[in-house]
Formats: C-alpha cells, structure tokens, sequence
C-alpha cells in the first residue's frame, strides 16, 4: 500500500482541494473558514523541509499510511490477543477501496483520521492499565484532531 501511495504521490499532479490547502500553508493561521489549520500547519512544515513540490504536499499521508497499519496491527493484537487478529488488521485496511484510493491524498480527513485512531487507542491503553499519562497524552492528541477537523469531537461519547 506504501508503494501504491508513493507511485501515485510522484506520478499525478495534485488535486484543486490540495492545492488550496498548499496555499494555506503560504501564511499560516490559527483558523480558516472551512477547516481548522492543522493541515496548513503540516503542508508547512513538509514544504520547509523538502521544498515546494507535490511529494511534501503529499508526505505526510505517506507517513499516516505506516502509522494507520502500525495500530491496526497493535489494536488487532492487543484486542483480540492474536499477533494474527493485528496481522489480518493491517491486511484488511490496505485493501479497502478508500484507504488504497485517498491514502496519498493531503486533505484535512488526513490527520484527522491518525489523530482519531491514536486518540482511542491511547486512550483504551490507559483506561485498562489505569495509566494517567496516557489518558493525559489521549487529551493532547484529541486536542490536535480538534485542529484538523471538528467532527474530531464525535469521538467523545
């Protein structure tokens, strides 16, 4: 899935919604009139490091690619007490259609959706091992995922 992503980060122009975000990225803000400015703030960032061109705009849903399956793998094991159950999680997440066609995309729903799986998995890990840094940490990264996309907020109960 990482390769597909990355053949088609460097192989296609990019999309009119990434372009916009792209010019976000030019003078940063705290907010903007359609979305929150984590993904201003990240295009920025990767733009900074690797210049202007469509492989930073797109680096980061790379990035979220090999996270998305690194806690796939751990919720799928840890939940069903089954290095399998974590195996057969990555498997399934990188076939599905949306995953594999918006993967390489940069658009808010990016980080919004690591932010959201990381939340709940920190979360989870602190509620059953009664760890307060965790809960501590989960609020943190719910707190980012605010900044990427308000419905973020549907992930309290």
């Amino acid at each position: 899935s990482l390769l597909l992503h990355l053949a088609l980060s460097l192989g296609t122009g990019l999309a009119p919604d990434e372009a916009y975000y792209w010019t976000w990225s030019l003078a940063p803000q705290g907010g903007y009139f359609d979305h929150p400015p984590l993904i201003a703030w990240i295009i920025r960032g990767c733009t900074d490091l690797f210049g202007v061109n469509a492989f930073s705009i797109r680096f980061f849903p790379l990035i979220s690619t090999l996270m998305l399956s690194f806690m796939m793998y751990w919720s799928g094991k840890t939940l069903l007490r089954d290095r399998w159950g974590g195996m057969w999680s990555v498997v399934l997440i990188n076939v599905t259609i949306l995953f594999s066609a918006g993967g390489f995309l940069m658009t808010p729903d990016t980080p919004e959706v690591v932010l959201y799986f990381w939340t709940a998995l920190v979360f989870y890990k602190g509620v059953t091992e009664n760890r307060k840094g965790y809960v501590l940490f989960s609020g943190l990264l719910f707190g980012l995922g605010l900044l990427s996309k308000y419905p973020m907020i549907l992930l309290i109960p």
